[in-house]
């Protein structure tokens, strides 16, 4: 389970006994009861009951199973998820409930809200400590008269996007509804028939498409400053008036009427943190928000310090460009607020320990560089980890027809990213291909001779004669490891056999 709705739960028992079910599902052997108490850092006694505890609580198929002298272990058939299992002890969690009550605008006091969920009013007041301490990363505050989060609409999408869109192990995930993905759809349609440059990931535009229409709906629109120089900026692109009329007209069609036109600016400059970082994007050639200097600026800058790097050989300036962009990107968003700078926390980490050195050079660089010096570049640390992503995906690292297609969502920058580690984890013989912004077919998995389709999001229904794996958001070593073993160890026959009955109920954790 991610950090963010990890620590949104407040009672230890739940917490411990999440803790318990993930450490135990990632053992390939028994642990004894020593072990998992210092782990978790609690009592054997503790740590005895809250086995006892899991043993009511865990659903048919799946029992932690304790042997004398040798440890516990879990237990679990090809009926079970795993993360379904987390979710059910998860669910009784009372800030998932507010939340999403709050993103269907259920306007209540904290009175009201203790009788609804059977707790007393001072036990809600100690749970909401623990809200307060998170909305705080994304400059917002919780009142209580209503219950209500205030501060910037900005932020306030920004914190319901990252809630919802990192919460495939939260029981209570609202996920983008068939309208949502209908408008998100139909623009794409309409920009590149119109020829307007858009190259943006599917699913991640689909929940951000969910946070903006939602408050749209219930009549919270964004307020932009007009001297804002990125506003001006979009409004001088010469695809903005046709840009415009098609999110109008689109937004329209599916009966969300009387738009403002800083809404309607929000979406195109917000629509930037979905940018898919492929070679697609050289096909824009373009930047438009930067002027003259501030590009050639840039452009010295890469130069410089990409030179501390072992960039493989190729184009320097298209790997400069795209740091430029990435650049650009992120300061027209950091004008809506720094919150898009956030990355998650478990994101942060991974890049952390796995490209120590990429990483502690690119913190180093930009905390000496007067240029982010500036006020908008809040989150330094997030930054580097995108840089560190970007970087790595540019720099020198290791008779199987399979063909694997990744679908993933996530941090744009990290989507080049797990490309750049497929090429190096899977043996070079294997097709890949990835897919962002297009629908999964039948057709197309057939029509393209599938094999294996890796997701990170849930797919309904799964697809037939392909073995469907649910990944992590952020796919770790022991899931690259099933997946090379797929690819290595069996034959294209082998592998439909064993793993097509139920491979869509696999979730590699």
């Amino acid at each position: 389970m991610d950090k963010l709705h990890f620590d949104l739960i407040v009672n230890k028992q739940l917490k411990r006994q999440i803790q318990i079910v993930t450490l135990l599902s990632n053992q390939r052997a028994p642990m004894k009861l020593e072990q998992i108490s210092n782990e978790l850092n609690t009592s054997a006694r503790t740590t005895a009951e809250d086995l006892k505890q899991l043993q009511y609580i865990l659903p048919e198929n799946c029992m932690i199973k304790g042997i004398n002298n040798v440890g516990y272990s879990l237990e679990w058939d090809a009926s079970v998820n795993i993360n379904q299992v987390v979710s059910k002890i998860a669910e009784k969690s009372h800030l998932y409930v507010i939340i999403d009550g709050l993103f269907n605008d259920k306007v209540q006091s904290v009175q009201d809200w203790a009788e609804e969920l059977f707790i007393s009013e001072k036990t809600l007041v100690r749970y909401l400590k623990n809200f307060k301490q998170i909305l705080k990363r994304f400059n917002l505050k919780l009142s209580s008269t209503p219950l209500q989060i205030v501060g910037n609409e900005v932020d306030i999408r920004l914190f319901f996007f990252h809630y919802y869109f990192y919460a495939s192990n939260s029981p209570f995930s609202v996920t983008p509804s068939l309208k949502d993905k209908d408008v998100i759809q139909d623009i794409f349609k309409a920009f590149k028939s119109s020829k307007i440059p858009i190259m943006l990931q599917e699913n991640r535009a689909a929940y951000w498409a969910m946070v903006i229409l939602q408050r749209i709906q219930y009549g919270y629109n964004v307020k932009l400053a007009k001297k804002n120089p990125v506003v001006q900026k979009m409004q001088q692109q010469v695809y903005y008036v046709k840009a415009k009329e098609i999110i109008k007209r689109i937004l329209d069609d599916h009966n969300y009427q009387d738009v403002t036109e800083n809404e309607i600016i929000f979406i195109l400059i917000s629509a930037r943190d979905n940018t898919v970082y492929t070679d697609r994007l050289l096909e824009f050639k373009t930047t438009n928000i930067f002027e003259a200097d501030e590009i050639e600026y840039l452009q010295n800058f890469f130069k410089t310090k990409l030179a501390i790097f072992p960039i493989k050989k190729g184009d320097i300036h298209e790997i400069i460009f795209y740091h430029i962009n990435f650049i650009e990107s992120y300061y027209a968003l950091s004008h809506l607020s720094p919150g898009f700078q956030l990355n998650s926390y478990e994101m942060n980490e991974f890049i952390e320990k796995n490209h120590p050195f990429t990483f502690s050079k690119w913190i180093d660089i930009l905390q000496k560089e007067p240029y982010f010096q500036k006020g908008i570049w809040e989150n330094l640390e997030d930054i580097a980890v995108n840089l560190t992503m970007l970087t790595s995906t540019f720099t020198e690292i290791g008779n199987n027809k399979t063909h694997i297609v990744f679908a993933l969502s996530g941090n744009s920058f990290y989507l080049n990213y797990i490309k750049h580690i497929a090429h190096e984890l899977i043996h070079p013989s294997v097709k890949i291909s990835y897919l962002y912004d297009q629908q999964i077919s039948e057709e197309w998995l057939k029509e393209n001779q599938v094999d294996i389709l890796v997701h990170n999001f849930e797919i309904h229904p799964s697809f037939a004669n392909v073995v469907n794996l649910h990944v992590s958001q952020i796919p770790s070593s022991q899931e690259w490891s099933m997946i090379s073993k797929m690819v290595m160890d069996l034959s294209r026959a082998e592998m439909h056999e064993r793993f097509d009955p139920y491979s869509d109920n696999i979730f590699l954790n």
